[in-house]
């Protein structure tokens, strides 16, 4: 039996369910997932300045949107474990980021 704990099952499991993983949050949680991440990230508030944003366990960067809207002038940086997502993500960023 395969200990769900290990990290290496943990990021397979994650890099297994990487194109379904986004929807699959929406559906499974009621949409409570958007509601929630919009909640959190609320609390941060808005800022112009020059900073340095780092999203832990980025995903598939669900919270870069909302995060460049309020950090227009920040410098961001993606963090994961899971190859895959990192690997779907990447267009998304390329969009939020309007990197060509």
């Amino acid at each position: 039996m395969k200990n769900i704990y290990e990290p290496e099952f943990v990021k397979n499991l994650f890099d297994k369910m990487s194109s379904s993983y986004e929807n699959m949050n929406y559906i499974t949680s009621f949409d409570f997932s958007i509601r929630w991440r919009k909640q959190f990230l609320s609390k941060l508030g808005r800022s112009n300045k020059k900073l340095n944003i780092i999203d832990l366990l980025s995903g598939l960067g669900e919270n870069w949107k909302y995060l460049k809207e309020n950090f227009p002038n920040s410098n961001f940086y993606a963090l994961d474990f899971s190859t895959e997502m990192v690997n779907q993500s990447k267009l998304k960023a390329d969009k939020i980021f309007e990197k060509n």
